[in-house]
């Protein structure tokens, strides 16, 4: 690892036998410039103490532990540390129609063996911003509030009554943008004379692709939440999503081969962008889904005839149409979905009833964007 974001190193650790492998990367820029800034450490003029940079390490690990694939973390008062993890759980030897072995960060990973959560640098680009990916226009980042008026604040996409998993930050939508175009030399790779097969592609999509789009508005603060796990959080004090897992709607092998077999480049970046997102649920809901799903031939294209959340019908999980401050979080054709596969609950208000008031306070102190 280094002090400087122009020097990001992974770190990798390889046990004797079978070994997974787990990526680290940590910046630290000057927190009073802004997260956008040029980076204000260098590995020869590095002015946080050494204790500083322990502290915040620590503070990094625990909340890897925890699942978060990305995050901020102060470092003495001057300065924050920008990370990003992954992990691979991969068994290559994976009998098809097995269920995947646990991830030590969520207990109970998808079912198709993909459950490590992968990231990039997000928060520091020179770069032009990208608009088009293989003719597919990447749409805007519609955020309801920004935290504060400062000029590289984070965007809130949604009044979250909890502390979700991880917010996203200023660069996270042109990182799956980025990501996107990484998905589409991927697609050519496997359409052109490489003939790059699924297997091939698979983990480099998991890597550099998919998590980083799915999460373009937060991990594990997406619009998609059963009432249970909105309950659980609700009613937590710490560790608000602690116990709750993101669950691919789409399994993220699907949306590969799915996205892989459409021929236009355009059309396929734009199957991905769509078909990436989350829906947090419990533990036991998680279960229930991967129960089903074992039935199902990993190494097939699933049928849904009624969209991914076909996949879903069948259990108990029901997902809330959730109205905080005045906003709905799902969208019309949302409803319109999940209404006609029997998926769907209405909200109830006196949910907020359990909340942290410091949490609903919070909401006072962001600034509403104007809405486009």
């Amino acid at each position: 690892m280094s002090g400087s974001s122009q020097y990001l190193t992974p770190m990798t650790t390889k046990p004797a036998s079978n070994p997974p492998e787990f990526y680290l990367e940590v910046s630290i820029t000057n927190a009073l410039l802004g997260l956008n800034a040029t980076p204000a450490v260098k590995p020869r003029d590095a002015t946080p103490s050494l204790w500083d940079i322990s502290k915040a390490l620590h503070d990094v690990a625990d909340q890897m532990l925890e699942g978060a694939p990305i995050g901020h973390t102060a470092v003495s008062d001057r300065y924050v540390a920008n990370w990003q993890f992954s992990g691979t759980f991969d068994n290559p030897g994976l009998p098809e129609g097995q269920p995947a072995p646990q991830s030590m960060r969520e207990p109970n990973p998808e079912l198709e063996g993909d459950g490590e959560r992968d990231t990039r640098p997000f928060d520091e680009f020179e770069e032009s911003e990208i608009t088009h990916v293989s003719g597919f226009r990447i749409p805007d980042p519609q955020p309801v509030a920004k935290a504060s008026r400062k000029k590289n604040a984070r965007p809130i996409y949604r009044y979250m009554p909890f502390k979700p998993g991880s917010l996203a930050g200023e660069g996270s939508w042109q990182a799956a943008a980025r990501a996107l175009n990484v998905f589409a030399v991927l697609h050519a790779a496997h359409r052109g004379p490489e003939k790059l097969k699924v297997k091939d592609l698979r983990p480099l999509f998991f890597r550099s692709s998919s998590d980083l789009i799915t999460y373009r508005e937060g991990w594990k603060a997406g619009r998609f939440w059963s009432v249970e796990a909105f309950k659980k959080a609700v009613c937590a004090r710490e560790k608000h999503t602690g116990g709750l897992i993101s669950e691919h709607v789409m399994p993220r092998s699907q949306t590969l081969m799915r996205a892989l077999k459409i021929e236009d480049a355009g059309e396929a970046a734009e199957f991905v962008w769509n078909s990436s997102f989350e829906c947090v649920v419990t533990s036991a809901e998680n279960n229930e889904l991967t129960r089903q799903d074992v039935t199902r031939p990993r190494s097939e294209i699933w049928l849904f005839e009624n969209g991914p959340w076909q996949r879903y019908a069948g259990t108990t999980i029901r997902i809330l149409d959730v109205a905080c401050s005045g906003q709905r979080w799902l969208t019309p054709e949302d409803r319109e979905t999940l209404q006609s596969l029997d998926l769907l609950a209405e909200w109830d208000a006196s949910l907020l009833n359990h909340a942290d008031p410091e949490i609903l306070a919070q909401w006072g102190t962001y600034v509403p964007v104007e809405k486009r």
